[in-house]
Parts: structure tokens; sequence; C-alpha cells
């Protein structure tokens, strides 16, 4: 089963972009951000984990998160 995140609701995508582009933010909330531009973006849970060097469990669960409560 593919997981998908959810579409955007109006300013989540500016706000989004501007969170993994942030020096000030947390390590940990700017990667979050990336899970989810990612995925937005198109690809999967196994590319994002490649390609940010994730565990696929850590990048579906913060994809999960995101679907059920967004940015906040």
């Amino acid at each position: 089963m593919t997981l998908r995140v959810r579409d955007l609701h109006e300013g989540e995508a500016e706000e989004l972009a501007r969170m993994t582009r942030s020096r000030t933010l947390g390590a940990g909330l700017v990667r979050r951000a990336q899970i989810v531009q990612h995925a937005v973006d198109g690809l999967n849970a196994p590319e994002i984990a490649a390609s940010l060097d994730l565990c696929e469990a850590s990048v579906r669960f913060w994809l999960k998160r995101f679907n059920a409560r967004g940015l906040p």
C-alpha cells in the first residue's frame, strides 16, 4: 500500500517551502518539512528515505502525522 500525502490547504504550500529552507527552525522541524515536501513532489516513502538517509518507518510516521494534524 502506498502512503500518499493529503492535499495541502491554503497557505500550507508556502509555509512548507519556508520551513524546508529555514536556518532558524530546529533541525527536526526542517527535516519533517522536507519529508512532507518530497511527498508533495511525488516521491514515495522508500525514495524519500533514501534521499534523506532515514528509515522508511520514520518517513511513514511523519507522513501519517502530517495527514492527521497538518503543519502545527
